[in-house]
Protein backbone atom coordinates (compact mmCIF):
# COMPACT_ATOMS: atom_id res chain seq x y z
CA UNK A 1 0.00 0.00 0.00
CA UNK A 2 2.70 2.52 0.94
CA UNK A 3 4.70 1.63 -2.19
CA UNK A 4 1.60 2.38 -4.28
CA UNK A 5 1.09 5.67 -2.45
CA UNK A 6 4.70 6.63 -3.12
CA UNK A 7 4.22 6.05 -6.84
CA UNK A 8 0.79 7.65 -6.67
CA UNK A 9 2.21 10.78 -5.01
CA UNK A 10 5.19 10.93 -7.36
CA UNK A 11 3.15 10.69 -10.54
CA UNK A 12 0.17 12.58 -9.21
CA UNK A 13 1.70 16.01 -8.73
CA UNK A 14 3.77 16.59 -11.82
CA UNK A 15 1.87 15.69 -14.92
CA UNK A 16 -1.00 18.03 -15.57
CA UNK A 17 -0.12 21.58 -14.67
CA UNK A 18 2.12 22.96 -17.39
CA UNK A 19 0.45 24.69 -20.29
CA UNK A 20 1.25 24.09 -23.92
CA UNK A 21 2.61 27.60 -24.57
CA UNK A 22 5.99 27.33 -26.31
CA UNK A 23 8.98 29.46 -25.44
CA UNK A 24 11.88 30.50 -27.72
CA UNK A 25 14.02 27.55 -26.63
CA UNK A 26 11.54 25.03 -28.02
CA UNK A 27 10.42 23.83 -24.57
CA UNK A 28 7.15 24.51 -22.85
CA UNK A 29 6.55 27.31 -20.40
CA UNK A 30 3.55 27.94 -18.22
CA UNK A 31 1.22 30.73 -19.31
CA UNK A 32 1.77 32.32 -15.89
CA UNK A 33 4.94 31.84 -13.81
CA UNK A 34 2.74 31.77 -10.70
CA UNK A 35 1.23 28.52 -12.03
CA UNK A 36 4.73 26.99 -12.04
CA UNK A 37 5.30 28.26 -8.51
CA UNK A 38 2.12 26.72 -7.04
CA UNK A 39 2.76 23.46 -8.88
CA UNK A 40 6.25 23.34 -7.39
CA UNK A 41 5.02 24.25 -3.90
CA UNK A 42 2.92 21.06 -4.10
CA UNK A 43 5.89 19.14 -5.54
CA UNK A 44 8.18 20.30 -2.73
CA UNK A 45 5.66 19.22 -0.08
CA UNK A 46 5.27 15.90 -1.87
CA UNK A 47 9.02 15.30 -2.10
CA UNK A 48 9.50 16.06 1.60
CA UNK A 49 6.67 13.64 2.43
CA UNK A 50 8.01 10.86 0.16
CA UNK A 51 11.58 11.18 1.44
CA UNK A 52 10.57 11.05 5.09
CA UNK A 53 7.34 9.07 5.56
CA UNK A 54 6.69 6.56 2.79
CA UNK A 55 7.37 3.14 4.28
CA UNK A 56 7.58 4.49 7.84
CA UNK A 57 5.25 3.31 10.59
CA UNK A 58 2.51 5.85 11.18
CA UNK A 59 2.88 8.10 14.19
CA UNK A 60 4.20 11.41 15.43
CA UNK A 61 6.61 13.40 13.27
CA UNK A 62 9.43 15.42 14.79
CA UNK A 63 12.63 15.60 12.75
CA UNK A 64 15.03 17.94 11.00
CA UNK A 65 16.25 16.96 7.54
CA UNK A 66 17.58 18.31 4.26
CA UNK A 67 15.36 19.40 1.39
CA UNK A 68 15.46 17.77 -2.09
CA UNK A 69 17.78 20.40 -3.66
CA UNK A 70 19.33 22.03 -0.59
CA UNK A 71 18.27 23.86 2.51
CA UNK A 72 16.64 22.34 5.56
CA UNK A 73 13.22 21.61 7.00
CA UNK A 74 11.96 20.86 10.50
CA UNK A 75 8.97 18.51 10.23
CA UNK A 76 6.43 18.19 13.00
CA UNK A 77 2.95 16.71 13.12
CA UNK A 78 1.16 13.41 12.76
CA UNK A 79 0.97 10.65 10.17
CA UNK A 80 -2.06 8.41 10.82
CA UNK A 81 -3.10 5.27 8.93
CA UNK A 82 -6.61 4.15 9.85
CA UNK A 83 -8.59 1.58 7.91
CA UNK A 84 -11.91 2.96 6.64
CA UNK A 85 -14.43 0.53 5.12
CA UNK A 86 -11.65 -2.00 4.56
CA UNK A 87 -9.29 0.47 2.84
CA UNK A 88 -6.16 1.91 4.42
CA UNK A 89 -6.24 5.70 4.44
CA UNK A 90 -3.20 7.86 5.13
CA UNK A 91 -4.03 11.08 6.98
CA UNK A 92 -1.28 13.68 7.05
CA UNK A 93 -1.10 16.73 9.28
CA UNK A 94 2.42 18.19 9.15
CA UNK A 95 4.06 21.56 9.64
CA UNK A 96 7.22 22.26 7.66
CA UNK A 97 9.51 25.00 9.01
CA UNK A 98 11.79 25.63 6.02
CA UNK A 99 15.08 27.46 5.62
CA UNK A 100 16.09 27.92 1.96
CA UNK A 101 14.30 24.64 1.23
CA UNK A 102 14.69 23.99 -2.51
CA UNK A 103 13.35 21.80 -5.31
CA UNK A 104 14.24 21.71 -9.00
CA UNK A 105 11.54 20.71 -11.51
CA UNK A 106 11.32 21.33 -15.26
CA UNK A 107 14.09 23.99 -15.28
CA UNK A 108 12.55 25.85 -12.33
CA UNK A 109 14.39 26.12 -9.05
CA UNK A 110 12.02 26.98 -6.23
CA UNK A 111 13.43 27.97 -2.83
CA UNK A 112 11.23 28.68 0.19
CA UNK A 113 11.75 29.95 3.74
CA UNK A 114 9.06 30.07 6.42
CA UNK A 115 6.36 27.72 7.68
CA UNK A 116 3.68 25.82 5.79
CA UNK A 117 1.20 23.09 6.61
CA UNK A 118 0.79 19.85 4.65
CA UNK A 119 -2.62 18.37 5.45
CA UNK A 120 -4.81 15.86 3.68
CA UNK A 121 -5.55 12.24 3.06
CA UNK A 122 -4.73 9.57 0.56
CA UNK A 123 -5.99 6.11 -0.24
CA UNK A 124 -5.49 3.66 -3.09
CA UNK A 125 -8.26 5.51 -4.98
CA UNK A 126 -7.49 9.21 -4.52
CA UNK A 127 -5.64 11.91 -2.65
CA UNK A 128 -6.31 15.49 -1.63
CA UNK A 129 -3.47 17.47 -0.10
CA UNK A 130 -3.60 21.09 1.07
CA UNK A 131 -0.46 23.19 1.47
CA UNK A 132 -0.87 26.51 3.26
CA UNK A 133 1.61 29.09 4.44
CA UNK A 134 1.58 30.10 8.10
CA UNK A 135 2.06 33.81 7.58
CA UNK A 136 4.14 35.16 4.69
CA UNK A 137 6.84 32.89 3.25
CA UNK A 138 9.80 33.96 1.15
CA UNK A 139 9.44 32.26 -2.23
CA UNK A 140 12.14 32.54 -4.90
CA UNK A 141 11.72 30.90 -8.30
CA UNK A 142 14.41 31.06 -10.99
CA UNK A 143 15.25 29.29 -14.21
CA UNK A 144 14.75 29.56 -17.94
CA UNK A 145 12.13 29.74 -19.44
CA UNK A 146 10.34 30.98 -16.31
CA UNK A 147 10.09 34.60 -15.31
CA UNK A 148 11.95 35.14 -12.04
CA UNK A 149 9.69 35.10 -8.97
CA UNK A 150 10.83 36.64 -5.68
CA UNK A 151 8.13 37.49 -3.16
CA UNK A 152 7.25 37.20 0.49
CA UNK A 153 3.58 36.34 0.69
CA UNK A 154 0.97 33.83 1.74
CA UNK A 155 -0.43 30.93 -0.28
CA UNK A 156 -2.99 28.14 -0.14
CA UNK A 157 -2.53 25.31 -2.65
CA UNK A 158 -4.63 22.17 -3.16
CA UNK A 159 -3.54 19.10 -5.11
CA UNK A 160 -6.10 16.46 -6.07
CA UNK A 161 -5.55 13.25 -7.99
CA UNK A 162 -6.99 9.81 -8.45
CA UNK A 163 -5.56 6.40 -9.19
CA UNK A 164 -7.34 6.53 -12.56
CA UNK A 165 -4.99 9.30 -13.74
CA UNK A 166 -1.26 10.07 -13.56
CA UNK A 167 -1.93 13.80 -13.39
CA UNK A 168 -3.05 16.04 -10.57
CA UNK A 169 -5.13 19.15 -10.46
CA UNK A 170 -3.23 21.86 -8.60
CA UNK A 171 -4.88 25.16 -7.84
CA UNK A 172 -5.03 27.81 -5.14
CA UNK A 173 -3.98 31.32 -4.27
CA UNK A 174 -0.51 32.82 -4.34
CA UNK A 175 0.23 36.33 -3.07
CA UNK A 176 -3.48 37.16 -3.14
CA UNK A 177 -4.05 35.95 -6.72
CA UNK A 178 -6.35 33.03 -7.45
CA UNK A 179 -4.93 30.38 -9.78
CA UNK A 180 -7.75 28.02 -10.77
Amino acid sequence: MRRFLSLFFSFGLFGGCASSDSDDSGGTAPADPRRAVITNIAALGDDIYNANWVGVTCGIANKTTTCPAGGSVVISGEYACPTVNGTQVVNMNFTYDMTDCAIIRNSLTLKMSGKMTHAGSSSSASQTINYQSIGPMTIVGTGDPYVPFNESCEFAVTSRSSSASTTATVNGTLCGESLP
